[in-house]
């Protein structure tokens, strides 16, 4: 009888290099020994790159720590600055390094507006008294600064850095990276609060006056929606980062979700008995969090439309703006009190917030953003503005496809020529 050999066949799936299911196979002695060496080559090369795709993806986010008888709550900022790493910036020391990140813009034509690029790597900032200012907020590089000469309701970035979008006193402006307007929506009237949808190109503009929701394509520059409001007007909006459904928030109290193929909102949610200050969803889409006049935060559960949790603010005053970060720490901005709360969504209430900030000089806060993939969080108040670390907030694994912070020129405009083609 002929020698046999029994070897291992090994199979690659599509996207990661594993083993899937072991066969035996039986071959006859010519080419037997030809064949196993080639199977042990292929055995060794999978080994490899599966050891490879255990280093993608390594980094792994980490959270304050107290030590006995500490509470993170009490951390202050002046203590972390000595704890940060050096990060990516060379030929420094580590003060430098630190406050470079860690900072307070004084500025006199507050309160301020903010609103972060996808990739975190810029910060557009806007006075209500009519000043813009963009910023590369990391090394503090300031990128342009104009004033409109007019009331500024709120800001938004478009695709990237290039473009952004301000409500002004009567209608929504678009201006590119040097401050020169490139085009006025004459349509948008009254916009209290804007939105971009970045899969969709859509810009979101609410007025507030007329109850009007529009939605306008900025890559053919038309707008291609129009949704009236039937009840109360609305104030706040913010988009679900999972579905792009936009969240309203009402004088009532109620919370309606749109989008722009259905002229009347899907769902309605009574969420507090007094008008909504703010809005947040966590970027799994599962919860939501508002915060209303009654001084009072309460987080709902999107998945049974049922409330999950509810806070009360500090020294009863009304929390003007929440968000949630990447990695689902809860931000909230009472008066000049910044909180932070940790463990939020889960079925036990946290006791006490996760971290504490008081803004300097006794300044009122006007809106929170945390970075997208820093552990920083961005606050807007009637003073200017100020920069905190928060550790464990940002995402610390990067996808440079969905956002890359590090993109050179030619990967920032091949990245819209892909997402137009995606759109389309």
């Amino acid at each position: 009888p002929k020698t046999t050999y029994s070897i291992l066949c090994i199979s690659k799936s599509k996207m990661h290099f594993q083993y899937n299911q072991f066969e035996a196979m039986k071959l006859t002695e010519k080419g037997a020994v030809k064949q196993a060496e080639k199977a042990y080559i292929l055995r060794k090369e999978i080994k490899k790159r599966i050891g490879e795709q255990k280093m993608l993806l390594p980094e792994t986010g980490g959270y304050l720590v107290p030590e006995e008888n500490e509470q993170t709550l009490k951390f202050q900022q002046e203590k972390l600055k000595e704890l940060l790493p050096y990060g990516n910036i060379h030929n420094v020391n580590r003060s430098k390094c630190n406050h470079k990140q860690i900072f307070d813009l004084e500025l006199e034509l507050g309160p301020y507006h903010l609103d972060y690029t996808r990739n975190g790597k810029y910060v557009a900032i806007a006075g209500q008294k009519g000043h813009v200012a963009i910023l590369d907020w990391k090394p503090k590089n300031l990128v342009c600064e104009f004033n409109v000469k007019e009331r500024i309701r709120d800001i938004c970035m478009l695709q990237n850095d290039t473009m952004l979008a301000i409500a002004q006193k009567k209608r929504v402006y678009i201006y590119d990276n040097s401050g020169i307007e490139i085009h006025c929506l004459r349509n948008h009237l009254h916009p209290n609060a804007l939105e971009f949808l970045p899969y969709h190109y859509l810009l979101v503009t609410l007025d507030g006056k007329r109850g009007m929701l529009r939605y306008h394509d900025i890559s053919i520059g038309q707008t291609v929606a129009e949704h009236k409001m039937q009840n109360n007007s609305g104030f706040v909006m913010k988009q679900n980062p999972t579905n792009a459904v936009i969240g309203v928030g009402h004088a009532n109290g109620q919370v309606s979700m749109w989008t722009p193929n259905l002229s009347k909102p899907a769902i309605k949610i009574q969420c507090h008995p007094s008008s909504i200050s703010s809005i947040a969803y966590d970027y799994q889409g599962r919860y939501m969090c508002t915060s209303g006049m009654d001084c009072r935060v309460r987080v709902w559960d999107l998945r049974k439309f049922g409330m999950l949790h509810e806070f009360f603010t500090v020294g009863s005053s009304v929390p003007e703006s929440i968000d949630i970060s990447q990695r689902g720490l809860l931000g909230v901005s009472c008066g000049n009190i910044i909180q932070v709360w940790k463990g939020w969504d889960k079925e036990e209430k946290p006791k006490a917030p996760y971290m504490k900030h008081v803004i300097n000089g006794n300044n009122k806060g006007t809106e929170i953003q945390f970075a997208p993939y820093e552990d920083f969080l961005g606050i807007g108040h009637s003073g200017g503005f100020s920069s905190i670390v928060v550790p464990g907030s940002g995402e610390s694994n990067i996808d440079s496809f969905e956002a890359n912070p590090y993109e050179g020129k030619k990967q920032k405009q091949e990245a819209v020529v892909r997402s137009l083609l995606e759109k389309l």
